[in-house]
């Protein structure tokens, strides 16, 4: 069904939308996973509402065909049949020269037929199969440290996040100080997760970034 994603007051201008239109795809961790209809990619929301009435797909029972291209319906192909005859004959005038004599010659040549492609009627929910095949390829990272703890691949998560702390530590990136008394607005630190599908030792694929903000 479509769903309402709220946009935080933080991440919006007064005149802005307070909502995104998704479609609502499954659910994740720590809410739901979502199609965003205008940027075009998966997204995971808490605070959503829902409009069970209105569905994205279209009236009737909808197929998804994998080999969309190999068939064709007798009407389809009448019709192009058709079309292809009906091309406008078009005189075009040939001169020739044959031993020095020069010689008018007529011939008819077709000219390709113009006319307005159409997708066929299977191709209307082009889009809604786009957001079930992202769905496939999107993976479920975590989102916070905190969301680890629930998680069954936990040990793959914390693996990268111990490679992470080492290299910082062999790479001397930060100098561990004493906090100031006068100080108080220190950054804060935040893990950053992803996937990587290329690397070809399962372990690696597991990546985590301590970043400041």
């Amino acid at each position: 069904c479509i769903a309402y994603s709220h946009i935080p007051k933080d991440f919006r201008n007064k005149f802005d939308a307070k909502v995104e239109e998704c479609v609502m795809m499954g659910y994740a961790l720590t809410g739901y996973r979502l199609w965003n209809i205008q940027k075009r990619k998966i997204v995971n929301a808490r605070d959503v509402e829902f409009n069970e009435n209105r569905f994205w797909f279209k009236k009737g029972e909808v197929k998804i065909n994998n080999d969309v291209g190999s068939e064709l319906s007798d009407n389809e192909t009448d019709k192009t049949g058709e079309i292809l005859n009906e091309n406008n004959d078009i005189s075009n005038e040939v001169v020739c020269q044959v031993k020095g004599n020069s010689v008018n010659t007529r011939r008819n040549v077709k000219a390709p037929a113009r006319f307005d492609v159409k997708a066929p009627a299977r191709f209307d929910d082009f889009e809604l199969y786009m957001a079930f095949d992202a769905c496939g390829f999107v993976e479920n990272v975590p989102i916070c440290f905190e969301e680890l703890e629930n998680r069954p691949d936990k040990h793959n998560w914390l693996g990268a996040v111990d490679r992470e702390l080492k290299a910082i530590e062999s790479n001397d990136t930060w100098e561990k100080v004493q906090k100031p008394d006068n100080v108080n607005n220190i950054l804060d630190t935040k893990w950053v997760f992803s996937y990587k599908t290329l690397e070809e030792k399962e372990s690696d694929k597991f990546k985590a970034m301590l970043t400041i903000f």
